[in-house]
């Protein structure tokens, strides 16, 4: 069967078990829309929240909507159509999902994996083995990239920095984006002659805000040396990661990109009452009103509650100036559509935070442009950290355990124990996050915009 169920967001609320564990979430935030912290103030989803969240993924649906239609050549609405009468119609054909998938022109056919091979096999001929003739991916990826780096010697460069995963402080492995690591690349490519172009590849929801301030003033510099920079944006570029697309000459995005959320908050988790619960009592004396009032076992104090609050205030401020910069707006503009609200690319666009909606070759494409490159004058090359031996088979190690449990299949009994241990277990997960989250100032840019 085909089944499309559309997109949702539905969020674990923490506050009632909190509660009862007698910890209490100190947060400190900017922005009526900027609902990272909701999950552990509220037990339902705030009707900002709601109203945000519905936009976004309406947005996202619309999208998808669109292109499953135009690959499969459908009628405007049909994939809707399918979803609402999905249920009934099943019913009606005896339960026979593949038929009302062929039906609905979702599927071109519908063959079993040796029809589909002998298929394969009149298309470009057999191997040895009577299987179709194929070259594997990483063959073909080797010769091609060799080819291109042949060709491509003494020409100018279009440097391309990835920026995907959480944004946060110090040097951080691929998969993460380090304040300094990220920031070391950008500044490899303002010094490097041969490149006269950057696009900034950003899939992140933001993180911590002294890191993106680190990554945003390396683009400043790397503008100020003459070298356009465009910020292509992934799946998701808010809160943190729309702070370093900001600088850019040029930022595009996907219709289907969630960005946005631009905004602030610091949260402190503090456990006396849960210490006072099991009979555990703290007591001390310090050199100044001071002492003691950031401790986790202890609650946090007045000037502490003010003092953060207030930097969470100047840091909203300092958001929304970046922003203004790189927008060519006044902060109170910004702010009018700010306070932590987030929307897909297409209303991105509409509200003037994206120039451009299109994909990772046209950025490309624009850097080129700006930086009057030629086609064919150019290659394109990705600006990396060099990989010692161990994080090299660490990340060959992941791959590979990836395509092992893609291949045990999502329907299986296992498989669906797995899911609903992830159902079941979220707290771990949200204490991990939270671990990596160690900014010494406490402030965050970051969107928890997690969608299905």
């Amino acid at each position: 069967f085909v089944l499309i169920d559309g997109y949702d967001r539905f969020v674990m609320y923490y506050r009632q078990a909190l509660e009862k564990l007698g910890i209490d979430m100190n947060v400190f935030r900017v922005g009526a829309y900027k609902s990272a912290v909701e999950p552990y103030t509220r037990t339902d989803m705030s009707p900002e929240d709601r109203e945000e969240s519905l936009s976004y993924l309406g947005a996202l649906w619309n999208g998808y909507q669109s292109e499953v239609e135009k690959a499969r050549k459908l009628p405007a609405g049909a994939l809707a159509k399918y979803v609402d009468a999905l249920a009934p119609d099943m019913l009606g054909n005896g339960g026979d999902g593949a038929k009302l998938a062929l039906d609905a022109g979702l599927v071109t056919g519908i063959r079993t994996s040796l029809e589909v091979e002998q298929e394969l096999v009149d298309l470009v001929g057999a191997d040895d083995d009577d299987r179709f003739r194929r070259v594997e991916v990483g063959d073909y990826l080797r010769v091609v990239r060799a080819e291109e780096k042949l060709k491509g010697d003494g020409k100018s460069v279009v440097g391309v920095v990835v920026a995907t995963g959480e944004i946060l402080d110090g040097d951080r492995p691929p998969g993460t984006v380090g304040g300094e690591s990220t920031a070391r690349l950008i500044r490899e490519a303002r010094l490097d002659d041969r490149v006269k172009a950057v696009v900034l590849r950003i899939d992140s929801p933001g993180g911590s805000m002294f890191a993106a301030e680190q990554i945003h003033r390396e683009i400043e510099a790397l503008k100020a040396e003459g070298k356009p920079v465009i910020a292509s944006m992934g799946d998701v570029a808010a809160s943190g990661g729309y702070y370093v697309a900001a600088p850019a000459d040029e930022i595009w995005a996907q219709p289907t990109t969630i960005t946005g959320s631009i905004g602030i908050f610091a949260a402190i988790p503090t456990i006396d009452r849960t210490l006072d619960k099991i009979g555990i009592g703290v007591d001390g004396v310090g050199t100044t009103a001071w002492s003691g009032q950031l401790r986790l076992d202890r609650p946090i104090g007045k000037e502490a509650g003010q003092f953060l609050q207030a930097t969470v205030e100047h840091g909203y401020a300092v958001f929304l100036d970046r922003v203004a910069n790189g927008r060519g707006k006044t902060p109170e503009e910004i702010d009018t559509i700010a306070q932590g609200r987030v929307g897909g690319g297409v209303d991105a666009k509409r509200i003037g935070l994206v120039d451009h909606l299109g994909g990772f070759d046209d950025a490309i494409e624009a850097a080129a442009a700006l930086a009057d490159l030629e086609e064919g004058g150019y290659k394109v090359e990705f600006i990396a950290p060099s990989l010692t031996w161990a994080q090299e088979l660490a990340l060959q190690v992941r791959i590979r355990a990836l395509g092992l449990f893609e291949g045990l299949g999502s329907h299986s009994p296992g498989a669906a124990l797995t899911r609903v241990v992830q159902q079941l277990d979220p707290v771990a997960a949200e204490l991990e996050r939270w671990s990596r989250l160690t900014s010494a100032n406490h402030l965050y840019a970051y969107c928890f915009c997690a969608l299905r």
